[in-house]
């Protein structure tokens, strides 16, 4: 094997999220044993616990020197997570990691997993997660024993279930390649079924470099994920 020192950057887009699972979300990102990456949470004009909310984010921003943006309306989780994009100025191969804000990575090796998996032709990984819903855990181990390239090769991803769930990361130079007006409707990005917007065309351009990460790297309030 070679030495990888992938740069990440990560972007959390958080809505009314409860100051507990923020909490939680943000130290779980801190307490990450690999280092170098680049963190940028996006509120996205947050209505519940608002001064609380904000005070703790940019209290916790200053102490690790992130960056953080308050949204002044309601934008939705793509145009907050393109912003957040922007505001951390990628190079092509940095690769991006989008994380909710009232979620939170699996434990401390996230990062470091996931700078193995990232070898050189790369462009896109997905994978497994717990969904924490009446304290029942649930994920499935199977996922990723599939026929990847037959449906890669024949672009089947949107005729599949979906499979294609956090913990979800790209490379910027793949992003940057969606098309932004494919997610927009009457002029505004959309709202819903955010997950299926951005992933459906990045792996379709991906070809068959991604990868399905059969461990945990995420755990979900399983109230706000997309089946």
């Amino acid at each position: 094997s070679y030495f990888k020192d992938n740069k990440f950057k990560i972007i959390v887009t958080t809505y009314n999220p409860g100051l507990q699972f923020i909490k939680k979300c943000l130290n779980s990102i801190s307490q990450q044993k690999y280092t170098n990456y680049e963190v940028c949470i996006i509120d996205d004009c947050s209505t519940r616990d608002v001064n609380r909310l904000k005070e703790y984010i940019i209290k916790y921003c200053k102490e690790n020197n992130w960056k953080y943006i308050f949204n002044t309306e309601n934008l939705g989780m793509i145009n907050s997570f393109i912003n957040g994009v922007e505001f951390l100025n990628c190079d092509n191969n940095d690769i991006l990691i989008s994380v909710d804000g009232d979620d939170e990575l699996f434990n401390e090796n996230v990062l470091t997993l996931l700078n193995n998996k990232y070898d050189y032709k790369t462009l896109l990984t997905f994978g497994n997660m717990i969904s924490v819903e009446d304290n029942e855990y649930d994920f499935t181990e199977h996922k990723c024993n599939r026929d990847w390239d037959y449906i890669s090769n024949n672009k089947l991803f949107r005729d599949e279930n979906w499979h294609y769930s956090h913990l979800k990361t790209f490379r910027y130079k793949l992003f940057k390649e969606i098309n932004k007006d494919d997610l927009k409707r009457d002029n505004k990005y959309v709202k819903s079924a955010t997950d299926r917007a951005l992933m459906y065309p990045m792996l379709e351009m991906a070809g068959n470099k991604f990868k399905c990460i059969s461990c945990l790297l995420y755990t979900s309030d399983a109230a706000d994920e997309e089946d």
